[in-house]
């Protein structure tokens, strides 16, 4: 009787076990360390360890504060070990499933106190009620795992202090909720007054529900943040290419106003030839090219934002001391509108120029060189460029480049070029190899005019 009263104990911790796996895989699946066949072989390997674990726990009778904190440092350990996700996320699901067992231990064991009107030790191991309160805990475990498959979470991200702070207040709220339980049942068993005993109950599911709220609102609280985090960077970026559209208009302007200085330049021209003024035409040449050398820097494709972006950014390399190439063969019809066509090759020149000056600093092996070329190849077009960098290069665990300023999952640049990407059906890739950072990127294409300007 005692062994099957042990199997029974051991039969309920694997299934609850199985709960957390189904619970953690719904919330992180397609993130695995390892091959499924092997996290498969691993997982059943977890499940039988960590319920036979919870038993030995049971068996020694291990308070229930203390059981919670091992659960939870056991349930963290599992998302780091089998799933690539960031630490605040497993944090936050290891925390949300460790509140599940304990609103469902309490719901339980408060439901059988209810209908039964028994005291408490007949809900313990090997008490009379303890199979229908183990039962009865687990239907509201699968209720609650069933629930949260359809809530849609919200990602965060914590500071360390942040992190810490939160895995404390989960630590001490648990075991506090556990103590007053565990309180609870020696009041019966030394005083036997099921009134009290039953008081008790009732302030535990209250302090239960007051903690799961107090959580749920920190993580409101850390969702709120982390949303206005994400629409200060949307706002800052929106600000630089509302800047870049503002020179785009400028520069188009100065454009047409050269063209329009052109007519008169040879109109003058013309004159003093005619006149036979030849000292004075060739004053007026002279004069005339050396301030055609700050025109000359005007990139013309036929495309405005191209025109305005790579006229700008050409320059500003070579001032600093960058070697500049470039091949452009740009389609009569692009597809991107010019606001996101100067987000997205000013996001790709500001990278490149500065792991260019980066490696200035650093390393005077290595020449600094950006290579840039717009081509179309079929239905499509591509936008390639490449620099030289200090082989420096932050990357995370399913090799996904980090900022190196922040390390964090992309930079603003590179976040924004990955957005402008995936919302017009393009195709982008990113390498690194023999010091040289390369970013191709291509877009389908209605049409296939081209006109073509090379420099190198």
């Amino acid at each position: 009787m005692i062994s099957l009263k042990y199997v029974w104990e051991i039969l309920i911790n694997l299934i609850e076990s199985s709960f957390f796996y189904i619970f953690i895989e719904d919330k992180m699946k397609d993130s695995y360390r390892f091959t499924q066949k092997r996290f498969k072989i691993l997982m059943i390997l977890y499940i039988l360890l960590d319920s036979i674990s919870t038993s030995i726990l049971n068996y020694f009778q291990i308070s229930y504060g203390i059981s919670y904190i091992i659960a939870f440092f056991i349930f963290l350990f599992f998302t780091l070990i089998f799933y690539k996700k960031s630490l605040s996320i497993k944090l936050l699901f290891s925390s949300i499933f460790l509140a599940i067992l304990y609103a469902s231990d309490t719901i339980a064991t408060m439901l059988l106190q209810f209908i039964s009107k028994s005291d408490l030790t007949t809900t313990l191991v090997g008490g009379p009620l303890r199979v229908p309160t183990t039962l009865t805990y687990l239907s509201c475990i699968a209720i609650f795992v069933y629930l949260s498959h359809f809530i849609k979470w919200k990602y965060i991200s914590l500071s360390p202090v942040e992190t810490l702070s939160y895995i404390a207040l989960c630590i001490i709220g648990f075991f506090f909720g556990q103590y007053i339980a565990s309180v609870t049942i020696k009041s019966f068993i030394i005083f036997k007054n099921s009134n009290f005993s039953n008081e008790l109950i009732l302030v535990s599911s209250i302090y239960c529900i007051l903690f799961l709220l107090l959580l749920s609102y920190i993580y409101m609280l850390y969702c709120t943040k982390e949303q206005n985090r994400n629409l200060l960077t949307e706002k800052q970026q929106l600000l630089l290419e509302e800047a870049d559209y503002k020179n785009l208009i400028e520069t188009t302007e100065s454009l047409r106003k050269l063209k329009h200085d052109m007519q008169h330049h040879l109109s003058a021209i013309q004159f003093l030839a005619n006149n036979k003024s030849y000292d004075e035409l060739n004053e007026y040449i002279k004069n005339y090219v050396g301030s055609f050398d700050e025109m000359n820097k005007f990139i013309s494709t036929g495309n405005s934002a191209i025109d305005c972006i790579l006229s700008t950014c050409i320059p500003k390399a070579e001032q600093k001391g960058i070697k500049v190439s470039y091949v452009l063969t740009v389609p009569d019809t692009f597809s991107l509108n010019p606001i996101l066509t100067s987000s997205l090759l000013g996001n790709l020149w500001t990278n490149a120029i500065t792991a260019c000056e980066n490696l200035i600093r650093t390393d005077s092996s290595i020449i600094p060189l950006i290579d840039f070329y717009i081509k179309p190849i079929e239905n499509m077009i591509l936008i390639s460029i490449e620099n030289t960098f200090n082989g420096i290069c932050k990357k995370d665990s399913a090799g996904n480049f980090l900022s190196t300023k922040t390390g964090k999952l992309n930079g603003t640049g590179l976040k924004r070029i990955n957005e402008i990407v995936d919302q017009n059906d393009g195709i982008i890739e990113i390498t690194d190899h023999d010091n040289r950072f390369c970013v191709h990127i291509m877009f389908p294409l209605k049409e296939k005019t081209t006109n073509e300007n090379s420099n190198s």
